[in-house]
């Protein structure tokens, strides 16, 4: 049963002068209007026509009064009562908002589907629709000319002959890069497969975060490479604590493991399988890379990222030129010159040639259609 709590949200018009406010359901509420839901023991928020999950990071001190919010000064965050204990709600989106002045405020923008609140410094978002269903949000990188964007969380799965970011099932194979092109742009203006540009910011978002990292540190150790020893295509999960599912191993996003197919991004949102379980085509063709000299190191013939170019460093590969398989980063192959198809990631059988740099040229756009061979689309709004 859901407590009822309903909170509309200052919505401001320095965000959005006219738009029309969307409808949530179970229970009705209008786009904007938080709501607690007691079954779940979870605020929610009304956008984008569903209600979407509070982020929250563990558990503070006790408390009694279920459903309570807010503002803990010490936390710089909101924080909300389980009836047990005090729930810290995670800033989603770190980083990525403006000054502001009055610590606490909250303020919904109807543009980006936030609610933001102000730490006394910056706008931080407590909660976020702007990406669309099974898709996150991924900070823009001026080193790849990119600008926020939102990619699938998940391998691309065929549900009824949609290309779907949702954790179950096996991801979608045996389909060509031009047919990958077309199952991303189906699904409406903004959507696309994969750029190397975009593929580049995440990586580097992933590379430069430490919770990645086996020793806690960047460039400490090693960056989780995911299900890349002969462990089969997996499924995901929705509860990114599942993050070694299927792999025979234990971990979740605060214990490492070689294996761990989840990521950290910089924002706090989590991203499945850019390391393992299927290759990745993306959209580029390998002559548009812009790749000098035109690498290619033969058929079955895998180099460390540390031999490529400089230039092709800058296209490929990790932002340290010492770093390279044994740090997690992955290996580069390059089949042939006149390869057409990029494929990124690894896959579950590359062991420790898998990572989130890995690179493989090969093939051509409209043949290649192995089972291994997968993709995932973004949306920019």
């Amino acid at each position: 049963m859901k407590a009822g709590l309903f909170f509309l949200i200052l919505i401001c018009a320095v965000f959005e002068t006219s738009w029309t406010l969307a409808a949530c359901t179970s229970p009705t509420a209008a786009e904007g209007v938080r709501n607690y839901f007691s079954d779940d023991k979870k605020y929610k928020l009304c956008a984008r026509d569903v209600w979407n999950d509070f982020v929250t990071t563990g558990t503070l001190t006790s408390c009694s009064k279920e459903a309570e919010i807010e503002y803990d000064p010490a936390q710089t965050a909101f924080k909300y009562c389980n009836g047990s204990n005090w729930v810290r709600i995670l800033d989603v989106d770190a980083g990525l908002g403006s000054a502001c002045s009055v610590q606490g405020r909250q303020e919904y923008n109807a543009t980006t589907k936030e609610l933001l609140y102000c730490d006394g410094t910056n706008w931080r978002t407590m909660a976020s629709a702007f990406c669309p269903t099974g898709y996150i949000r991924v900070p823009g990188d001026v080193t790849f000319g990119t600008s926020n964007f939102c990619v699938a969380k998940y391998e691309m799965k065929n549900v009824s002959g949609v290309a779907t970011s949702v954790p179950a099932g096996t991801p979608w194979g045996s389909i060509t890069r031009n047919g990958a092109r077309t199952q991303c742009a189906n699904l409406g203006t903004g959507y696309r497969l994969i750029s190397n540009a975009e593929w580049m910011t995440i990586a580097r978002n992933i590379e430069l975060d430490a919770r990645n990292w086996s020793g806690g540190s960047v460039g400490s150790g090693a960056v989780n490479r995911g299900n890349t020893e002969n462990g089969g295509l997996q499924a995901a999960s929705a509860n990114d604590n599942q993050s070694c599912l299927g792999t025979g191993q234990t971990c979740d996003l605060s214990t490492w493991n070689r294996l761990r197919r989840t990521h950290w991004l910089s924002n706090n949102r989590v991203i499945w399988d850019l390391s393992g379980n299927i290759r990745e085509m993306i959209y580029d063709d390998f002559s548009s890379l812009g790749t000098s000299p035109t690498f290619v190191s033969g058929v079955d013939v895998w180099v460390e990222h540390s031999t490529l170019s400089a230039t092709n460093r800058t296209l490929l590969s990790p932002s340290s030129s010492s770093r390279n398989a044994a740090e997690g980063m992955g290996r580069a192959q390059g089949q042939s010159a006149s390869a057409v198809l990029v494929e990124r990631g690894g896959a579950q059988n590359f062991w420790d040639s898998a990572g989130i740099y890995t690179v493989l040229i090969s093939g051509d756009a409209t043949g290649s259609n192995f089972y291994l061979i997968g993709f995932r689309c973004t949306y920019t709004p």
